[in-house]
């Protein structure tokens, strides 16, 4: 039997180079793909595995699933291969730590740093549901942080092979009772809502320092996860996020947020919230929809503006939202003086709409006129008191598409007048939170006060990653 070492080649064509991990699927290595001549990662699986003949051909299965997912929050897998009785997943080489090394070296992390980690693991955690592909083994051990605070997660599709695969004493190889959502701790079969538990633990111990529930052993921490409710996470988490938190780790699946893009929506607002005023936000935010949900998205944030005066503090109903149907948007005047925000926020938010129901349009969707109905049917309601926020209603998922579908990253609405005026340190820190690089450029003869957002290149809706470039006024 071939032995995994330095200078050994798999299949003809991936050449060991380093030696990564190794853990409780087997090891990882660092390898040249000879052929393509590029640096991969090579996982080589556990004897232990390879000689069930049902866990190879699941695993072969799973191996093409996992291929088919193209997000950048996702490693990509590239190859399966078997040589001499080893079996081995060729994938991304992703220059990163593990986020559970990490937790180990740091404890809690800033909440700034969870928000990040957390609406980026949903949004890929969300492609792959897409595609209909649940990972089942969502860990911090399977979510590798890069230096600039990217996350790509890693191993989808192989907790389903290992399912098949009897274990023994020797044999619990998945260590995932940590993270294990209730379902699954009781035998039923793991859901996308499971992979959103398992990302409220991971959460809750971000925040925390240590996992919502503790054992002496697998068996113990399992039925944890089914009868005991975690301690309350510090005070020094913001109410929002620990509400989100919570809802993720309901012991219901129906009672966690809808799917993974809802958990990472309501992440992203608490995240945007810190740098700027909601409606900026709202104007701004619009990771993982389509330019038409992320209009929604934008209408349903906590506050909006409402014709240039006070603050918007619910908005009903919530949820989606039939064109055509009257939005009553509730406005409590105690917040005039508080924040006042520009009346010309409401009319971009209004052309996002348009342009979204325009773009529906030419898909058989409502013509650009229902719009129109749509806004004159708006009522505005004053109320003293705090109004009660009506909760949005739970929708169905998505169907399941089949599972050799590809999945892109998902756009980001980005309006140029919700940054105009902006101070450039604020407008920067908005840009990057939302996963962009930004290019900064000095203008002169603007008229605007020294740095100060004047204009923004480019804008709409631009993919994660891509480069932004702010126009700054430099006073003259």
């Amino acid at each position: 039997m071939l032995t995994p070492q330095r200078g050994t080649v798999l299949g003809n064509r991936y050449e060991l180079t380093d030696h990564i991990a190794t853990g409780g699927m087997g090891e990882v290595w660092a390898a040249t793909d000879t052929v393509l001549r590029r640096a991969v990662a090579v996982k080589i699986l556990r004897d232990a595995l390879t000689d069930s003949s049902e866990f190879i051909e699941r695993f072969r299965a799973e191996a093409r699933h996992a291929a088919s997912l193209t997000h950048p929050g996702i490693a990509s897998v590239f190859d399966y291969g078997e040589d001499q009785s080893i079996a081995f997943l060729v994938m991304e080489l992703v220059p990163g730590e593990p986020l559970s090394r990490m937790l180990a070296r740091e404890g809690a992390l800033p909440v700034n740093t969870a928000l990040s980690l957390l609406a980026q693991t949903g949004e890929a955690l969300h492609a792959a549901h897409t595609a209909g592909v649940i990972h089942r083994d969502v860990k911090p051990g399977n979510l590798l942080i890069l230096p600039d605070g990217t996350v790509k997660v890693t191993d989808f599709g192989i907790a389903r092979a290992v399912d098949s695969v009897p274990l023994t004493a020797t044999g619990q190889i998945i260590g995932t009772a940590q993270y294990m959502a209730p379902e699954q701790a009781s035998g039923g079969a793991a859901t996308a809502a499971s992979d959103v538990y398992s990302l409220g633990v991971i959460g809750y111990e971000m925040l925390a320092g240590v996992r919502p529930f503790l054992g002496d052993s697998p068996v113990a921490i399992a039925m944890a996860h089914l009868h005991q409710s975690p301690p309350p996470l510090p005070a020094s988490v913001p109410a929002t996020l620990r509400s989100v938190i919570e809802r993720a780790l309901a012991k219901s699946p129906a009672d966690r947020p809808v799917d993974a893009m809802a958990f990472a929506n309501e992440v992203r607002r608490i995240q945007i919230d810190t740098l700027a005023p909601p409606a900026v936000a709202a104007a701004v935010l619009g990771a993982g929809q389509s330019p038409a949900t992320s209009a929604a998205l934008a209408a349903s944030t906590s506050v909006m503006p409402a014709n240039g005066i006070g603050s918007a503090t619910s908005v009903m109903p919530a949820g989606g939202v039939a064109v055509g149907a009257p939005l009553i948007i509730v406005r409590d005047p105690l917040r005039r003086q508080r924040r006042k925000l520009p009346g010309a926020l409401l009319l971009i938010l209004l052309a996002i709409v348009g342009v979204a129901l325009a773009l529906r349009a030419g898909d058989g969707g409502v013509p650009a006129r229902a719009f129109l109905a749509a806004a004159s049917t708006t009522t505005m309601v004053e109320t003293t008191p705090a109004p009660t926020t009506v909760a949005p209603k739970a929708t169905p998922p998505p169907p399941t598409p089949p599972a050799d579908v590809a999945v892109t990253a998902p756009g980001i609405v980005v309006d140029p007048n919700a940054l105009i005026g902006q101070k450039r340190d604020k407008a920067v820190k908005i840009l990057q939170t939302l996963g962009f690089q930004v290019d900064q450029r000095s203008v002169s003869n603007s008229g605007a006060d020294k740095n100060t957002i004047v204009g923004v290149e480019p804008s709409g809706t631009l993919a994660r990653g891509s480069l932004v470039t702010l126009l700054i006024s430099d006073g003259d």
